[in-house]
């Protein structure tokens, strides 16, 4: 798997590098960027356009860093929340657990928990924390 990897990457690598060849041979012309009142000197169109590539990218990943940082904390609050729950439903568990279910060929099942819905409502409705999910198709 890891030779597999390995060429992935050196592929990959390989391809992006004939294209910037190709890039640069074929756009040498030179070209002068106007942003606002500001004006560069002349510089070669594959350098616009690398450079345009490059600062999306920068871009691009950080926009990804802050909405992993965002998904992450969200999913520790969704953990402590679950196991908050949990250790609700441990402690409103009864004390005497029953092993001595049988199942219909006589073999135990193992412990038994009983929990009222009551309860278990009013641990979720009590415990959890209110956070909104929203589908990308909604957006």
């Amino acid at each position: 798997m890891r030779i597999i990897k390995l060429a992935f990457w050196a592929f990959l690598t390989l391809a992006l590098l004939i294209c910037a060849i190709a890039l640069i041979g074929q756009n040498t012309e030179l070209q002068t960027v106007s942003f606002f009142s500001y004006n560069t000197q002349p510089v070669p169109k594959w350098l616009v356009i690398l450079g345009s590539v490059f600062i999306g990218a920068i871009l691009a990943s950080i926009f990804f860093l802050a909405e992993l940082i965002v998904l992450e904390t969200r999913n520790i609050r969704l953990r402590r929340a679950v196991s908050n729950l949990e250790r609700a439903i441990q402690a409103q568990a009864p004390k005497e657990i029953s092993n001595s279910t049988s199942s219909a060929n006589g073999h135990s099942t193992g412990p038994q928990i009983q929990i009222s819905p009551a309860a278990t409502q009013q641990v979720i409705s009590t415990k959890t924390p209110s956070i909104s999910i929203r589908d990308e198709d909604e957006v």
